[in-house]
């Protein structure tokens, strides 16, 4: 931050704060608080596992505000808290997988596959396109459409362009793929501009994030319920037969260094210099729509 004095016509001196050389007229704890949001915002934009994001479209403010939804609706509510930590994991790729257990554990896990193909590694995306998760996913997948038609339905009885919702581009595919959003985007929390304007057609802003929340939460109960506990309780019986106790993995943490051939690197693409929060001192409307605007 900079400041500049200016005498006004008492005789006093007034000092205004400039920001990369653009005058600050909006109260300044705000702008500092504006500030650091975009900042980790912008840290997180372009991390490495975040370049495909960089170059496909999000609507991230119902993004980010369906994500801290629990917290915002329950602010004391222990479960909330716990519910936005795991929805966290989802959206930064760092759950529990036996390649992520790999990192700290590698002498325990070294020669272990997934347990439910035993094809492949078990990584964040293989959980959802491993071929034993397939169909139980497909029924996820058309229960919460199915959902999320209605949800639009009770907020506006003339909805009747479902297809508008089933024919968005690739958002419903269950597969990874580098260069376009797909059912597991949603599943991470990731909410798709296209899937947030074609609901915005329909309804006003507030009933569209409503709309949306409802989805997302559905989306997370039936992948815990369904997919995510189930595995997580076969796994501990399976560490369980091999021996493998909380103990034994703090004795064998970091014994050997693991070469993370899945993880993503992208560094292209970056945002710097929070040109987002200047777009928005100069033009006003929403921050987030510039990252939009500009998705390379």
């Amino acid at each position: 931050m900079e400041y500049f004095k200016r005498n006004n016509n008492k005789n006093n001196i007034d000092i205004i704060p400039k920001w990369k050389n653009i005058r600050i007229d909006q109260k300044l704890r705000r702008f500092l608080t504006l500030k650091s949001n975009f900042s980790g915002f912008e840290e997180f934009y372009n991390q490495n596992r975040n370049g495909k994001y960089r170059i496909t479209e999000i609507h991230w403010e119902s993004t980010f505000k369906i994500l801290n939804g629990d917290i915002e609706n329950n602010s004391t509510n222990f479960e909330s808290s716990n519910k936005k930590a795991m929805k966290v994991k989802f959206l930064i790729e760092e759950l529990s997988t036996i390649n992520q257990m790999k990192k700290s554990f590698l002498s325990l896990y070294e020669n272990w596959l997934c347990q439910f193909c035993g094809k492949e590694e078990e990584h964040f995306d293989h959980i959802w396109t491993c071929q034993e998760n397939l169909e139980i996913l497909t029924q996820i997948r058309e229960h919460v459409i199915f959902k999320l038609i209605e949800e639009i339905h009770k907020e506006n009885e003339l909805f009747t362009e479902e297809n508008d919702i089933l024919h968005i581009s690739s958002i419903w595919n269950i597969e990874y793929s580098n260069d376009r959003l797909t059912f597991i985007d949603i599943i991470k929390g990731l909410i798709p501009l296209n899937l947030y304007r074609t609901i915005n057609k329909h309804l006003n802003k507030s009933k569209t994030e409503k709309v949306l929340y409802n989805f997302r939460n559905l989306i997370y109960d039936e992948i815990m319920k369904n997919i995510w506990r189930p595995r997580c309780s076969y796994i501990k019986e399976i560490e369980k037969e091999h021996g493998i106790t909380k103990k034994k993995k703090l004795d064998h943490k970091n014994q050997k260094n693991y070469d993370n051939i899945f993880r993503k690197v992208d560094d292209k693409n970056r945002e710097e210099n929070l040109e987002g929060l200047r777009n928005y001192i100069y033009f006003g409307g929403n921050i987030f729509d510039y990252y939009n605007v500009h998705v390379h």
